[in-house]
């Protein structure tokens, strides 16, 4: 998304928010951003999209002083057992 002029953010933030929420019928608070692609602009104009959480592909657990549209995330796969699922939420 940085790539894209803040009229083409807001126009696809705005648009697939809305589509989620009428295919979904509910509210739509979260986007993850394609490819974790982000900086201040997108983070900014994705808040003003009515998001109010935007997960990166930063891994990791949040912390408390973590921006709610630049959350890290923990990567969980079919694979993982209860005990590797554990040990990610223990980092």
């Amino acid at each position: 998304m940085t790539t894209l002029k803040p009229e083409e953010i807001v126009r696809e933030g705005a648009r697939s928010r809305a589509i989620l929420q009428r295919e979904l019928g509910k509210a739509i608070n979260t986007i993850a951003y394609p490819h974790g692609d982000t900086d201040r602009v997108v983070r900014h104009l994705m808040g003003a999209c009515g998001y109010v959480f935007g997960l990166s592909c930063r891994s990791g657990l949040s912390r408390f002083g973590d921006s709610l549209l630049d959350l890290p995330r923990v990567e969980v796969t079919g694979s993982d057992n209860l005990r590797e699922f554990v040990a990610k939420l223990s980092l």
